[in-house]
């Protein structure tokens, strides 16, 4: 199968599937607000935010075993691979011991960062232990997973991946309209997660026979793990912080208005990060194999997310309050000015998906490893500051300026220096065209906003459908007009299935 072919099963494999767990997690969303209430479900999103902060101990391994498959995959060197796969299984399985203690204790201190919490001690703690057993289980696929990246073929594993998830969310559906219970719902998702990595690592063995049972171990993933365990701890600050920092001075109920906003924003971030995880593989072997023609790959690669994120910015921002109050039955407030920050969110996190696809193929961590850390400290301190001031919008103001500062000022310069041999500012050159229509989008989303209300949500879906025909054909003309015919290129590569005529060694 050619390396083009590749990609585009890839992609399918990830963003296909994903738009199916996206309907439905925003179904989902509706359910367990309706049937398990706001405070239940304020309670889960605050779970997720501190798995997240527990997964620190993980340290950004996964992404270092990806780098570290790159080079022996690609020569076949399957006894090297055996030893990477024996470490990185005895690793995990310490992390795994590691995180489900640290959540016994951690369980006990959740309810102190709740505001006027309602819940019994014992019923939070164990419900968070619960789903921490739910998360960590997934662990034990990490290499089988990776390697499938590492080789391109992620599209294999994909399939059982994407699967699981989609059969996750309709039974939480079902069991949260059954049985109106969180723990159940739990319990559920473990025996799901179970199935789920059986039949993973049953597929493995298949498709990797040559991978032989020896019993040396290779460690060489710790070595990057001192850089990628400041990427993880920083990012987990950045990304994290606010549903805390708002669950702590402002409650539940806000978190709710939050979480609502970021089920959204996330789910299409999801989305589009699918990208970075299809073509991460790629990338890498590009960088080992063909590393002059990185550049114009790159060129091209972030001339795409821009096209995508103009695509989706300006119909969300019109919308997004207007689905959620037709969605939501009123249950949920909305703001204007929310609904723009968390779009400004949304844009930057589509447009630095080559920053990010880049920086992991090429095992960047080390010296990358200012940029998280600026945003985590720059986010922490804005939103602590202004969530008593401004509340919601105020996290999302330290969210939008720590991204800037950290990601699109400083992450730029590492990469062309290290990996392009390039003057940077021929990235902030390239950049500003696209930068000026997606605000005069976001200029006129806004002013709209004030003036659209919809009487139901099939009408509001056929206008969104409508604006975001016109806007597409608009930004089609546009490219066009700035000569940037390479974003047609992808039609070729669907159409034939190659558009470089290089096949796989």
């Amino acid at each position: 199968m050619t390396r083009s072919k590749k990609v585009v099963m890839n992609l399918l494999s990830e963003i296909l599937p994903q738009i199916i767990i996206m309907i439905l997690g925003l179904v989902k969303s509706k359910y367990y607000l309706d049937y398990l209430g706001e405070n239940t479900v304020g309670l889960v999103n605050l779970f997720i935010q501190i798995i997240g902060y527990l997964s620190i101990v993980e340290g950004g391994i996964g992404q270092a075993i990806i780098y570290r498959l790159y080079n022996p995959t690609s020569k076949k060197n399957y006894k090297l691979v055996s030893k990477i796969r024996n470490g990185t299984k005895k690793i995990f399985k310490k992390i795994m011991i590691i995180i489900f203690s640290l959540s016994i204790i951690v369980g006990f201190i959740i309810p102190f960062l709740i505001k006027d919490n309602q819940f019994d001690i014992s019923f939070i703690v164990f419900n968070f232990i619960l789903y921490v057993i739910s998360e960590i289980i997934l662990y034990t696929t990490v290499f089988e997973r990776s390697i499938y990246i590492a080789t391109e073929k992620s599209y294999k594993v994909n399939r059982i991946i994407k699967s699981s998830l989609i059969i996750k969310h309709i039974f939480e559906i079902l069991f949260a309209v059954l049985f109106k219970n969180i723990t159940i719902i739990l319990f559920c998702l473990i025996v799901l997660s179970i199935i789920e990595n059986l039949i993973i690592k049953i597929m493995a063995n298949k498709d990797f026979p040559e991978i032989s049972n020896t019993d040396e171990e290779d460690m060489s993933v710790l070595t990057d793990v001192k850089a990628l365990l400041v990427h993880k701890i920083a990012g987990l600050v950045a990304t994290n912080i606010d549903i805390v920092l708002i669950s702590k001075f402002i409650g539940l109920g806000k978190v709710l208005i939050y979480s609502t906003y970021l089920l959204y924003e996330g789910s299409i971030i999801s989305l589009t990060n699918k990208i970075s995880r299809a073509m991460v593989g790629t990338v890498g072997n590009i960088l080992i194999e063909k590393k002059k023609n990185a550049y114009n790959s790159f060129v091209k690669f972030n001339g795409y997310c821009f096209f995508l994120a103009m695509i989706i910015a300006g119909p969300f921002n019109l919308f997004i309050n207007n689905f959620i109050e037709i969605f939501y039955n009123g249950k949920v407030a909305t703001s204007i000015i929310t609904a723009s920050l968390f779009t400004g969110v949304l844009i930057y996190n589509i447009i630095r998906i080559p920053l990010m696809t880049y920086t992991e193929g090429a095992g960047l961590f080390k010296k990358t490893k200012i940029c998280p850390i600026l945003e985590s400290i720059i986010n922490l301190i804005l939103s602590i500051i202004l969530v008593n001031i401004c509340g919601i919008n105020g996290c999302l103001v330290g969210t939008v300026v720590s991204l800037f500062i950290s990601e699109y000022l400083i992450k730029p310069n590492i990469i062309y220096k290290n990996i392009f041999k390039e003057k940077v500012k021929n990235y902030y050159l390239m950049n500003m065209k696209f930068i000026i229509i997606i605000g005069i989008q976001m200029a006129i989303s806004i002013l709209l906003s004030y003036h659209l209300s919809f009487n139901g949500l099939l009408n509001l879906l056929v206008c969104l459908a409508l604006y975001g025909i016109i806007n597409m054909a608009l930004i089609i003309v546009i490219f066009k007009m700035l000569k940037q015919d390479y974003i047609f290129d992808i039609l070729k590569v669907f159409k034939r299935g190659d558009y470089s005529h290089e096949k796989e060694k």
